[in-house]
């Protein structure tokens, strides 16, 4: 009967350590997740302190660069800020072309990767000077 009641308060015991361990696996990879998104956070948080806007480079993009990848990233995750970055850090330089549609007589933007920002997209400083 004593060895009985030894064998099941183990068993009790083990399920409650498997327990315990997948809840601080959990814990430690939503730690780690939330610690990665702040490797890009942070930066830019520092780079708006650090530099006034009328110090920065000026974006070809409505919504600016910095806050572009800072929103997919608290919205999306890391990776997709990582792309966001890639994509605007490639994209956000000279080699665009700027030029009015023909046939919808909006302003357009080809990017150096071929992609055509729509007029929405495109900074209102551009919009302005048409």
């Amino acid at each position: 009967m004593c060895q009985h009641i030894f064998s099941q308060t183990m068993d009790v015991l083990e399920r409650v350590q498997n327990k315990v361990l997948w809840l601080h696996t959990k814990w430690l990879y939503l730690v780690k997740k939330i610690m990665a998104k702040y490797l890009l956070i942070l930066p830019i948080k520092i780079y708006w302190f650090l530099i006034p806007k009328s110090k920065r480079r000026k974006c070809i993009f409505r919504k600016s660069c910095s806050r572009y990848v800072f929103d997919k990233t608290i919205n999306e995750g890391l990776i997709s800020g990582l792309k966001a970055l890639k994509y605007r850090y490639s994209n956000c330089r000279s080699g665009f072309q700027i030029f009015e549609n023909p046939f919808t007589k909006q302003i357009q933007i080809i990017l150096p990767n071929n992609c055509v920002l729509e007029e929405y997209e495109i900074s209102e400083r551009f919009i302005h000077n048409k």
